[in-house]
This record gives C-alpha cells, structure tokens and sequence, in this order.
C-alpha cells in the first residue's frame, strides 16, 4: 500500500525541491543561495531571482501558483530560516505541500498546519543497532549487559547517537566504558554530538546519511 501511495504522490505533483542540511549549507552559503536554488529546481529556471524588481517578483509568483509541487527544507534550526524558505508557500499551486524536518520545535511555531514528532527506536532495536557497532554482532557481550543499556538510555532512541556511541566505545575495555559513559552524562544534549564529532566523521558517505 505505501509504495502505492508513493507513486501517486510523484505522479501527481509537478516539481520537487528537496534542500538538505539547510541550517550548515546556510553557513557555507548562505540564504539567498539556498533560496535560489529552490526556485531554480521547482521552476525549472537557471537563474529564478526574486529581486527589487516588482516585474520579476511578480512573474515569479505568477508561475509558482500554476504548479503543485513537493518542497522538503532539511534540518532548519531558526524559524527566521523557514519564513525566509518558505516566504512564498502561498503563491504555491493548490494541493502543494512543504515538508521541513527540525531538531527544535520551537522553529514549528508559527503557520504550520500539522506537526509529527519522530520516535526513536525501542528497547530491542536500540540494543541491536548499539550492539552491531560495539560488538558487531545484535547483542551485548558477556558483562557489558549494563553498560550496553546505560549507553542505550544515553542515546534515547537516536539512531545516529546509537551508531556514533556504538563505534567510539568499540573495542575498549568495560573500565573504558564505565569512563566514557560517565563523561557523557556530564556533557549537557546539545555538545553530545561535538563531543562525539570525530567519531561521526570517519563514517562514509552512506553511514552519514543513515
């Protein structure tokens, strides 16, 4: 049934832009780049500018109402970030949807018309994806069962938190971890991934991007 679903949706829409990383593309290019480039992919339009120019901003909304596109704005951390992307979700055709992805509620605030709050994984998944990238097998060696699930609760369910603890307390011994384990609990949510950014960045393309 989903794959049906799916089909349907790329059927009937017209254009797509999919911006992903917007809150590190934003400090590498800023956002009039990342805007840009949106209009550029939905209008098929090298170069789509909305300028000073009451003419061009004009024919630009004109075409952005005759299409019914699919917009998904990845990781945006500011809400300022959003209103500027999505400045002009209203010219967009009927039956158009814009999908962003956040770390921060708070950037839902303000017109958004239904919010989803992804779950982490549970108990038994998060033991298994944990233990494949300490151990490299689905379950915990023989005494680091207690660890295993402290390190677990740390992760709350992220899967990209249980990969990245998973392969930094890889191959070290249960002093080690007990180590480890204690100083995470010290680091306040928002350094975790700091902390552990080393780590992150010898995974390949494809282990990112999970």
């Amino acid at each position: 049934h989903c794959g049906r679903f799916i089909c349907q949706i790329i059927i009937s829409i017209e254009a797509s832009c999919f911006l992903a990383n917007v809150k590190e593309e934003h400090e590498k290019q800023g956002l009039d780049y990342l805007r840009n480039k949106l209009l550029s992919e939905i209008l098929e339009d090298v170069n789509p500018h909305i300028s000073t120019s009451k003419v061009r901003t004009t024919f630009v909304m004109k075409r952005l109402r005759q299409k019914k596109v699919l917009i998904v704005l990845d990781d945006v951390d500011d809400p300022k970030k959003l209103e500027y992307l999505a400045a002009q979700h209203d010219c967009l055709g009927s039956g158009s949807r814009v999908i962003v992805t956040t770390r921060d509620k708070h950037v839902l605030s303000r017109g958004v018309d239904a919010i989803y709050e992804v779950k982490g994984l549970s108990l038994h998944h998060a033991v298994r994806l944990f233990s494949l990238n300490s151990f490299g097998k689905t379950y915990p060696e023989r005494g680091f069962e207690m660890l295993s699930k402290q390190a677990v609760d740390h992760a709350n369910g992220n899967p990209l938190a249980l990969k990245v603890l998973g392969s930094v307390l890889h191959s070290r011994n249960e002093q080690q971890w007990d180590n480890a384990l204690r100083k995470f609990k010290k680091v306040p949510n928002a350094e975790i991934q700091n902390v552990l950014r080393w780590s992150y960045d010898r995974l390949d393309y494809e282990q990112k991007n999970m």
